[in-house]
């Protein structure tokens, strides 16, 4: 896979949201790199999650069936793994972080999304300072068991709301 980025686009929320939805594929790469920063707003406890828009730009759903793994690495001896068959969400993108303002991060690549006749699949790693626990890193993968085109991604805070900073890159 060839290894220059092209900005594509960026997208930052007014305040604290309960998702945010991209239409950021369909310019003809066969990768796309997304990076999210600051996930700044939550409430401990509270995960991030995410789903592939089909080419109308909706969310799939449950009944397109989709498949998701994440593992939860964190400072000391805490571990946690999280595996979806055919759900509606992607396994957690990152674990909870707490709600004063230390954020973390999070790099996705999504291959294949323009291609109607390939599976689309993604790949992340995300990071999260957890005062009292420190770091707390998460490593996932989501398929999309159709092939078809994929429009977008929407990323989800799941139990409160969250301030988002995405970016999306071609892989040149």
């Amino acid at each position: 896979m060839a290894s220059n980025l092209v900005f594509l686009q960026n997208e930052k929320t007014a305040g604290t949201v309960t998702s945010i939805s991209l239409s950021c594929f369909g310019k003809g790469y066969t990768a796309y790199q997304i990076v999210v920063k600051n996930n700044i707003g939550a409430a401990d406890g509270n995960y991030v999650f995410a789903r592939f828009l089909d080419s109308s730009g909706s969310a799939i759903s449950d009944s397109e069936y989709w498949d998701a793994a994440s593992m939860l690495k964190a400072a000391g001896s805490f571990d946690e793994s999280w595996k979806r068959e055919n759900g509606n969400l992607f396994a957690p993108l990152w674990d909870d972080g707490d709600d004063d303002g230390l954020g973390g991060g999070l790099v996705m690549v999504v291959h294949n999304p323009d291609d109607s006749g390939s599976y689309t699949y993604a790949n992340w790693q995300s990071a999260i300072y957890k005062v009292g626990e420190g770091l707390r890193g998460v490593k996932g993968i989501a398929y999309h068991a159709s092939a078809e085109v994929i429009s977008g991604i929407q990323i989800v805070a799941y139990g409160s709301n969250r301030e988002f900073d995405v970016t999306v890159y071609g892989v040149g």
